[in-house]
C-alpha cells in the first residue's frame, strides 16, 4: 500500500508500535477489518505482519484492493489515518 500522500506527521504516526485494522475487498462479500501488525517503510510503504496462507492473504491474491485504518489509543487526543491501494 503506498503512502505517497501521507505528510512527514502521518508517517511519523504510523511508525507508533500501533494496531491497524485491515479490510480487504472481496467481491460481492461486505469488507471484514482484522486487527494487524504493520510497519511503514523508509521507501513510503506499509508492510503487514501475518502468516502467508492466511484467509487475508488469499483474499489479497484474488483482488488486491484494501485498506487499513490506524488509530491512536484511548487516551491520547483523536487522530486516525487511513490508507487505501
Amino acid at each position: 500500500m503506498s503512502t505517497s500522500s501521507l505528510t512527514a506527521q502521518d508517517l511519523e504516526f504510523l511508525r507508533r508500535p500501533l494496531h491497524g485494522f485491515l479490510s480487504v475487498a472481496s467481491g460481492p462479500l461486505p469488507p471484514q477489518p482484522r486487527p494487524v501488525w504493520f510497519e511503514a517503510t523508509a521507501e513510503g510503504t506499509i508492510q503487514l505482519f501475518t502468516g502467508p496462507d492466511v484467509l487475508k492473504v488469499r483474499r489479497l491474491r484474488r483482488d488486491p484492493r484494501a485498506s487499513i485504518v490506524v488509530a491512536a489509543p484511548v487516551g491520547e487526543r483523536e487522530r486516525w489515518l487511513s490508507v487505501t491501494g
